[in-house]
């Protein structure tokens, strides 16, 4: 007999829809942010060339140099958007799994989940380039 309070499991199919969709969606994000910096590029040569040392120092940074049409900053948002890409897929799949019930997977998806914070928490406190 079914427990009314039980949440309705989802389907192996719509998991693999969810997950398709944020690779899909990070695929056409990277592309249209190097396509972007190329463009930029070729219209305005100067923007590459700097100082070999020049880092955008902060997120906002970065946007603002986007907004001025800076063909670097579309470059590092495409880098910046295929490392978040496959990162963003392993914290789907941690909730999928969590909401589905499937231990296993679930504690699986965490460790994953949490060497990539470990990860991230180490390079910003040490400040790792």
């Amino acid at each position: 007999m079914n427990n009314p309070h039980d949440r309705p499991v989802k389907s192996p199919r719509s998991t693999e829809q969810m997950i398709s969709a944020v690779l899909i969606t990070g695929r056409y994000i990277i592309i249209g942010c190097y396509l972007s910096g190329i463009a930029v590029f070729l219209v305005h040569r100067d923007t590459i060339p700097r100082a070999q040392n020049e880092y955008f120092h902060s997120l906002r940074h970065l946007f603002i140099c986007a907004c001025h049409l800076d063909a670097r900053a579309f470059f590092y948002l495409g880098t910046l958007a295929a490392i978040l890409t496959p990162l963003t897929n392993v914290f789907v799949l941690l909730f999928t799994f969590a909401r589905e019930r499937n231990k296993k997977f679930t504690v699986v998806a965490s460790l994953v989940s949490l060497i990539v914070i470990v990860s991230v928490a180490v390079g910003l406190l040490f400040h790792i380039r």
